[in-house]
């Protein structure tokens, strides 16, 4: 976060571009894995400047500019309201949610009834993250 009038906003592209000595889209090839036109030094320059910085990519606005959700749906299928106080439930979603989130994915869990395994309404919770 950088200070502006007593606020703080978010490290942008711009900000990295200004401390590295270079321009926003090179960041953005940079951050973004396309380094095939980047030299070394400039990646390196961009990539501590993102360091120290403390830029992260906006999920939300990558979301929007890709097109892509980056996010994985789980349905839980159980009588019970207390289906997450299942150790091994808990233990499985813990795990997939780490390793999600080590990949920038989201999990999204909806808890559903067995009456409702037949119906489309979960499922149809889901297309929409």
């Amino acid at each position: 976060m950088t200070a502006q009038a007593g606020r703080t906003r978010a490290v942008t592209l711009r900000d990295v571009a200004e401390v590295a000595g270079t321009t926003p889209m090179t960041v953005s090839n940079v951050v973004n894995g396309r380094t095939r036109e980047v030299g070394r030094e400039t990646y390196e320059r961009v990539m501590a400047a993102c360091t120290r910085l403390g830029y992260r990519p906006h999920a939300a606005a990558r979301r929007l500019r890709t097109n892509r959700r980056m996010a994985v749906g789980v349905v839980i299928v159980d009588p019970s309201p207390n289906y997450l106080a299942d150790p091994f439930t808990a233990a499985m979603l813990a795990g997939l949610n780490a390793h999600l989130g080590s990949r920038n994915y989201s999990l999204v869990i909806h808890g559903a009834s067995q009456s409702g395994v037949g119906s489309v309404g979960p499922v149809q919770n889901l297309s929409h993250i």
